[in-house]
């Protein structure tokens, strides 16, 4: 009869093996822009969890317990090798990470910080950081405009007039967009810099088509509009609120503690389909029979 831990430690080896090729194959299918390889290596390590618990439990069983096992003896050998696993997998990300693809933790840190900003994006805009944009964009529309002026030599009169006029648009801005709050998917982080710049430039068109053809100042509130648009990325609300929490982003500094947190994985998602493995594999019908028969047994005997 072998020994049922040796079989343990040989399919979590395999298991371990298996994994660390699988997280090789990610590396190199990030090379490949043209097909997400995500789902798929997901779906081969969901699979290979299962197989290789499923075939060595099933060994288990039928070279140490005649056929028969328990729930807790299945799921108890089964962890066994999901912790033989983690360690196989551990070694092998620590090579990973610092002497195969030395360059490769960087990335990593690079792919946190967009994932961060990814989900980041999907938050709403709160009332504060709306008031403080809104106070930033008029701002950066008073210096544009100062810019304007002195650039173009207008005299004081017509700059005044220049003033008044932004002022009214902005009012307009300020108006139409505070009226838009409701639209939650338009005050997003990574919606709203791209709303708010499309709204005063639509604000401005109705406000330009209210003048003269012939208004000399009208191309001047254009300019200083459309170049105001392109410095709102400066105060951009998603950006400020990036580098509030960025220190929230997972970042490694060496290979151990990369490794680590990926390999901790191994042991969540293993603990979770040996408990599906171990129910599967238990035989709780030949486990009855067996505690009856002795019963049968007793009463021919008593007779």
């Amino acid at each position: 009869m072998k020994n049922s831990f040796t079989i343990s430690l040989k399919w979590g080896a395999l298991l371990g093996v298996a994994l660390s090729i699988l997280q090789l194959a990610k590396v190199y299918s990030r090379g490949f822009d043209f097909y997400a390889f995500g789902p798929v290596l997901n779906l081969f390590n969901m699979l290979i969890f299962i197989a290789i618990l499923y075939m060595g439990i099933k060994e288990i069983k039928e070279e140490c317990f005649d056929g028969i096992i328990s729930f807790t003896k299945a799921f108890l050998q089964g962890t066994i090798m999901v912790f033989v696993a983690f360690f196989v997998v551990l070694i092998y990300l620590n090579l990973q990470y610092g002497v195969i693809f030395k360059d490769e933790l960087a990335k990593v840190n690079e792919v946190n910080r967009e994932k961060f900003k990814e989900n980041l994006q999907k938050d709403s805009l709160t009332t504060v950081e709306f008031e403080a944009v809104i106070i930033s964009q008029n701002q950066i529309i008073q210096n544009e405009k100062e810019i304007v002026i002195f650039d173009a030599n207008i005299d004081s009169i017509n700059g005044i007039l220049i003033s008044n006029r932004l002022d009214t648009v902005y009012q307009y801005y300020t108006h139409f967009i505070t009226n838009k709050r409701d639209s939650i998917e338009l005050f997003t982080l990574g919606s709203f810099d791209n709303f708010s710049k499309v709204a005063l430039m639509e604000v401005l068109g109705k406000y330009l088509s209210t003048l003269p053809k012939n208004d000399s100042m009208a191309p001047f509130l254009n300019t200083i509009i459309s170049k105001s648009t392109q410095s709102f990325s400066t105060i951009s609300p998603l950006n400020i609120r990036f580098e509030k929490e960025k220190s929230r982003i997972p970042q490694y500094t060496n290979s151990f503690s990369a490794a680590m947190f990926y390999s901790f994985s191994v042991i969540i998602f293993g603990i979770l389909f040996n408990i599906f493995v171990a129910m599967y594999s238990y035989d709780k019908k030949k486990k009855v029979e067996q505690e009856v028969q002795p019963d049968e047994n007793n009463s021919e005997i008593n007779q």
